[in-house]
């Protein structure tokens, strides 16, 4: 969708019609098969990886790491490797094509780097060779899983894309027509903007969020605050039911103990 996007930019800035243009778009089927083309029926692999596919693991952000795969002509002719083409540029080949007797290998050397990935990784390097100029030889699969950042740890409880560094508060030596304050400082987590509301049953407590709409990985604080307009006789105990995050009600309740 992106190329197609793409095309359509290029083609209003060049002040193309659309519609002159739209027979000549590439379909789905099209554009998939240049991204991910299906091995060639007429090399039949005969250059292979002896393992074709390398897991990483668990990858640290900003890191880059090395891959290496062994190929080899398992034909009885001379075959020359004329590409390696890798699915992204955040997995650079350094190994340079080269001619292949019978039997003869070759280490293919990747770098892969990690900077603003996250979730799992699958990527893919086609090996283009002399047997077939249209269709890779072999593919080579590089796999792992982006480690989860470590950005909130000062955080330790979740609201759903909410973290919070307590979920309890206590007030205590309210005064009538006096206000106290508490804060919890909370991050958002997820992809979206945060507006995080609740209600009060509790006359005199509020909560509000600064900022009040929390845009992706920022910080931020809850605010509770309480003005009393009359003499407690006992302690007063009630849960803060926070709105605008996911999570179950019991993950979004803060637990506020109002001393009198």
């Amino acid at each position: 969708m992106a190329i197609i996007r793409h095309i359509l930019l290029c083609t209003i800035a060049l002040g193309i019609s659309t519609t002159m243009l739209h027979a000549q778009l590439p379909s789905r089927a099209e554009i998939d098969k240049v991204v991910n083309p299906s091995l060639s029926t007429i090399a039949k692999r005969a250059v292979r990886a002896e393992r074709s596919v390398v897991e990483m693991g668990t990858i640290e952000q900003d890191v880059q790491r090395e891959v290496s795969f062994t190929l080899k002509n398992t034909s009885a002719t001379t075959v020359a490797i004329t590409e390696l083409r890798s699915t992204c540029s955040c997995l650079k080949v350094v190994t340079k094509p080269k001619v292949l007797r019978p039997n003869e290998e070759i280490e293919v050397v990747a770098v892969f780097n990690a900077s603003g990935r996250t979730s799992k990784v699958k990527l893919d390097i086609f090996v283009y060779t002399t047997l077939d100029a249209k269709s890779p030889t072999e593919r080579l699969t590089v796999t792992g899983t982006m480690a989860q950042s470590n950005k909130f740890a000062h955080l330790p409880y979740s609201a759903g894309e909410l973290r919070l560094s307590r979920n309890t508060v206590t007030l205590d030596n309210t005064r009538v027509g006096a206000t106290r304050t508490e804060r919890i400082a909370v991050a958002n987590t997820s992809t979206r903007e945060l507006s995080i509301t609740t209600q009060s049953t509790v006359e005199g407590l509020s909560l509000r969020v600064e900022p009040t709409v929390l845009k992706p990985n920022q910080e931020g604080d809850i605010v509770i605050s309480y003005t009393p307009k009359r003499t407690a006789t006992e302690d007063i105990q009630t849960i803060l039911i926070l709105e605008g995050c996911s999570g179950r009600p019991t993950e979004r309740a803060i637990k506020i103990t109002i001393k009198r």
